[in-house]
């Protein structure tokens, strides 16, 4: 019997985990199976200072393959600049309302 999970809810980090500053293009590798991203930016510039250049993913440290821009976490990223407080972590619900 093929059963549905339903989620309600998704909570995901605003911050990079490396610079733990605001992600401005949330990306994670395609093999990542989870919801939080790390900053574009940062990662790259740290894999390029890397002599090893081991690229994997800071998060759960498989390896990357290609990187992808996750576009959930990018719009849920642009609703949270437009407010006047930068929360930690973003709840989102599956009717479209953010908790801060």
């Amino acid at each position: 019997m093929d059963e549905e999970l339903e989620i309600e809810a998704l909570t995901v980090s605003c911050y990079d985990p490396f610079t733990k500053k605001l992600i401005q293009i949330p990306v994670k590798g395609e093999k990542c199976v989870h919801i939080n991203c790390f900053d574009l930016k940062t990662f790259l510039t740290f894999e390029w200072n890397n002599l090893e250049r081991l690229w994997v993913c800071p998060l759960c440290k498989k390896e990357l393959g290609t990187l992808k821009v996750d576009r959930f976490q990018l719009r849920i990223l642009s609703a949270v600049k437009n407010l006047n407080k930068l929360p930690l972590k973003v709840t989102y619900h599956k009717n479209g309302k953010i908790d801060l």
